[in-house]
């Protein structure tokens, strides 16, 4: 009956959601029977792949199955199957677009691990920002590096990402203007306003770290001169002081030192 059904998805769901394997096995074959619920491929196709990745053995089956009949790794009916990773990729896109986290990263994983740099690049941002995922800077890179080295863009764009923000690696803005400069390179628009932004920053700090060393150095200068001349003051003082002692002149007690008080005085020392 209706109610044994709404009362049957309500306790498979719970199940489901804590991880059960029979549980998301019994749900995915409510949504494919339309038993109380809106027939749905793709969240079939969803909850009997989680089931069968627990190994539970009627999901695999299922799984296997729904594949021979035509069906990708998100629910979506293809004529004829195409497993290029070109066509996962894709699928992760429209995925994305649909807000289904688990079949994005799934169709992305696919593609990524036959090579396909761009679905390495968007499984490495998935690590990168917890979507769909565990945040994982270590994997994130490890995936990044592999779109990166295959020349893409992405790739190189959220490499430099990682070492400007410094994600599970020690922040270095060379490194990360090194990325930004391959990405924009290749016409990556938001690599390009990082390059023109960080370099913009640095031009600005340089010029600002210029004038303050000009000021200090002015001021440091301006110091050294004024100490030194103290010192050859003094010294100056005290050897006038010594000659005018030896060969006449008044001491003075509130200078503490020998005065010329002559004629022919031309300054007073010490003053």
């Amino acid at each position: 009956m209706p109610e044994d059904h709404g009362i049957a998805i309500k306790w498979f769901r719970k199940a489901a959601d804590q991880g059960y394997a029979e549980g998301q096995y019994r749900l995915a074959m409510m949504y494919d029977k339309d038993w109380g619920i809106s027939k749905s491929r793709q969240k079939e196709m969803y909850w009997t792949k989680q089931a069968a990745a627990q190994g539970h053995g009627r999901a695999k089956y299922s799984l296997s199955l729904m594949k021979k009949l035509g069906y990708d790794l998100v629910g979506t009916y293809v004529t004829p199957v195409d497993t290029s990773p070109q066509a996962y990729f894709k699928n992760g896109v429209r995925a994305v677009n649909a807000g289904n986290k688990p079949q994005a990263v799934n169709s992305f994983r696919f593609a990524a691990e036959k090579g396909h740099a761009p679905s390495q690049a968007e499984l490495g941002a998935a690590y990168m920002h917890g979507y769909g995922l565990e945040v994982d800077f270590y994997q994130s890179r490890t995936w990044l590096k592999k779109s990166a080295a295959q020349g893409d863009a992405g790739g190189y764009f959220l490499l430099g990402n990682i070492y400007y923000c410094g994600l599970g690696v020690t922040k270095h803005t060379k490194n990360a203007l090194e990325w930004y400069h391959k990405a924009a390179a290749k016409g990556h628009e938001q690599a390009i306003q990082a390059v023109k932004s960080i370099e913009s920053a640095q031009l600005q700090t340089a010029a600002a770290l210029a004038s303050e060393r000009t000021r200090v150095s002015g001021s440091w200068k301006d110091g050294q001169r004024e100490i030194t001349q103290r010192i050859i003051g003094e010294n100056a003082c005290k050897q006038r002081s010594a000659y005018l002692y030896k060969y006449g002149g008044t001491y003075n007690p509130n200078e503490g030192y020998y005065v010329d008080t002559g004629a022919n005085a031309k300054f007073v020392l010490c003053d």
